[in-house]
């Protein structure tokens, strides 16, 4: 049986992104709502962690699904966690390493399929974040998400109504 992937032609809207990925550190840029999500994500992933027995956010592996530029994996990077971001979309990824490298913060950043990521460890915690809108297939994308959890791995996800 022949995986489907998710690549550059299954993202909905994903030229957009590329027509927009000098913009993803302008705080008052296209990107801004996200931004400005980050405060409440970062305290709701903290809660959900202690909920879940995690009392520290520290040295736990967290990997963003659809990571666009990085926007939430810097803040999580700065909070001690083991931090990888993965995205189809290739200069998404270039501006998150710029900008990692040049706050000296150690991301790692993979222009990859979900499908094809195959990391050497599983992870504590998976994020998506407005991700799941974008492309065609959201079941495909839920399976991967479940393939690189650990055991008792944990899953965020959001994301807005496509027919908003």
């Amino acid at each position: 049986m022949k995986t489907k992937k998710i690549t550059n032609k299954t993202i909905q809207n994903n030229e957009v992104f590329n027509q927009l990925s000098k913009d993803w550190w302008n705080n008052d840029g296209p990107f801004e709502a996200l931004h400005s999500f980050n405060f409440i994500r970062i305290k709701y992933i903290k809660d959900f962690l202690k909920i879940n027995s995690i009392n520290s956010i520290k040295k736990i592996r967290i990997l963003d699904v659809g990571c666009g530029g990085g926007i939430l994996c810097e803040p999580l990077a700065r909070l001690g966690a083991k931090v990888i971001g993965i995205d189809v979309n290739e200069k998404a990824i270039k501006s998150a390493k710029h900008h990692s490298a040049n706050n000296n913060l150690k991301i790692e950043y993979h222009c990859t399929d979900i499908g094809e990521f195959n990391p050497k460890e599983k992870f504590d915690l998976v994020i998506c974040m407005e991700v799941l809108e974008h492309v065609d297939d959201v079941e495909l994308i839920v399976k991967n998400i479940k393939r690189l959890l650990r055991k008792d791995g944990l899953f965020i996800g959001s994301t807005i109504n496509r027919t908003l």
